[in-house]
């Protein structure tokens, strides 16, 4: 899912809020107001003071009932006479709720019309709303294209003819053409996607060329990129995913991830308060970590090294455990490689390593300022561990399924024994984690490496 379907998702949800704050502040001046009061008189003692925080609360519960009726679906096709549906039916199923609370309360706040008016006026501030975002949103994406998916077709023949259609079916300029292909072509379509956007690749003609499609899969997978297919009649018998229907065409979409709409807001959220919270508590730790360092040996405290994550480099910090330029002598040890299986280089006795570095990577301090990471988006709390550039371009198209997550500061693998496993089994963890995703799993996760990281005698 695109960034701009997420931010745009979660808009919805405080613009909701203070709609149906204004909707109930709306009904109780109209109450007051003398054109109302002057027909029947007030008959509560509540000032708009003492109402506002009755109103928030209220408009919270009713958020809260819409997202449980799935009000803030991040599906970005549903229609607008389906979204105004959905909300006028959500803020009545709330609304009903609500009057059933008050009377289970026996509150004597009893005015039925600020109820009945704020209803109505809910209703209609809410769809305004909802309105309101999509026109922003389709001006932001006729001006500036954002949120515009851009789609590289693979087939021929008829039902080409017939993606294309489909493609028309999703939204006029919410989608454009990106390129088209006879037949699926790796090595094309890397050149395609380092020269314009691409962010999914749809096939028709999927019974051919079956090798190379397994290999057009693999990039996506590694680029991020959403691949759909439309299968024939035996896949379509197999196949146990949702289908997009539009216009007589089947396309089924492939999930690398469960990863994804509110999921990644859940998991992006957990990251920042996670980040915020080892920082206040580790500070202590830092400031001792980081006077240790500089007492040892010359150089700086914070390394920041070159990694892969979600195949883009970024510069990551550590706390330095190794002697200053470290990194220059690498090549003098290949020799000594004890990871012989994989890409990655391991010695155990690494002469480069502090006697200060010793210690903070056995208890795996040194990845501390990961943190700074998480904090600027780089990374996330959970997730496969980030490798060098050097590392990464030995990678087989198997391993690169890593990629489809942020990388992690700790993660499955690490808390089953990566260190002690071969490479391919640590892929084999991290694809797992990967397709099987998880917040319940995040969370155990993060609390299994604070165990070791506690009680271990080996760190994580």
């Amino acid at each position: 899912m695109k960034r701009s379907d997420i931010l745009f998702g979660i808009a919805r949800v405080p613009v909701d809020f203070v709609l149906l704050s204004a909707a109930a502040l709306s009904a109780y001046a109209l109450r007051v107001s003398d054109m109302v009061s002057g027909i029947r008189p007030v008959g509560f003692e509540m000032s708009v003071v003492q109402f506002a925080p009755l109103a928030f609360g209220v408009s919270a519960l009713l958020v809260g009932v819409m997202a449980l009726s799935g009000a803030y679906t991040l599906r970005t096709a549903i229609t607008l006479l389906r979204e105004v549906s959905l909300v006028a039916i959500t803020v009545s199923l709330a609304m009903m709720a609500l009057i059933v609370l008050l009377f289970l309360s026996l509150t004597s706040f009893d005015s039925r019309f600020i109820v009945v008016a704020g209803w109505v006026l809910a209703i209609l501030f809410v769809c305004v709303g909802r309105i309101s975002v999509r026109a922003m949103r389709s001006f932001l994406l006729r001006t500036y294209g954002i949120g515009r998916t851009n789609v590289l077709l693979i087939g021929s023949g008829e039902e080409i003819d017939k993606a294309k259609r489909y493609l028309s079916a999703l939204g006029g300029k919410s989608v454009a053409l990106a390129g088209e292909m006879p037949t699926p072509h790796r090595e094309l379509i890397e050149r395609i996607i380092a020269s314009r956007p691409v962010d999914r690749i749809l096939m028709v003609n999927s019974y051919q060329q079956r090798d190379e499609i397994v290999r057009v899969i693999a990039l996506c997978e590694a680029r991020g990129i959403q691949f759909s297919y439309v299968p024939d009649v035996f896949g379509s018998l197999l196949v146990e995913m949702d289908f997009d229907v539009a216009r007589g065409i089947a396309v089924v979409s492939l999930r690398p991830t469960p990863l994804d709409g509110w999921g990644s807001v859940a998991k992006r959220t957990v990251d920042i308060l996670g980040a915020l919270a080892l920082f206040l508590v580790f500070s202590p730790v830092f400031a001792a970590v980081a006077f240790a360092i500089k007492w040892e040996s010359k150089g700086p405290v914070l390394v920041s090294l070159t990694r892969v994550s979600r195949g883009t480099t970024f510069r990551l910090f550590k706390f330095r455990s190794m002697v200053d330029g470290a990194h220059e002598l690498k090549s003098l040890l290949a020799s000594y490689n004890e990871r012989a299986d994989g890409p990655l280089f391991k010695m155990t006795d690494d002469p480069r390593v502090t006697r200060v570095g010793a210690f903070l990577r056995k208890r795996r301090l040194d990845e501390f300022p990961q943190l700074i990471n998480i904090l600027k988006g780089e990374m996330s709390l959970v997730g496969p561990r980030p490798h060098e550039p050097e590392e990464v371009a030995q990678y087989a198209d198997q391993h690169k399924k890593v990629f489809a997550v942020k990388s992690g500061i700790t993660g499955f693998a690490q808390v089953n024994g990566a260190q002690d496993l071969a490479f391919e089994e640590e892929v084999k963890l991290d694809r797992y984690y990967i397709e099987h995703w998880s917040l319940k799993r995040d969370i155990a996760i993060l609390l299994k490496t604070l165990w070791i990281f506690l009680f271990s005698p080996n760190g994580v």
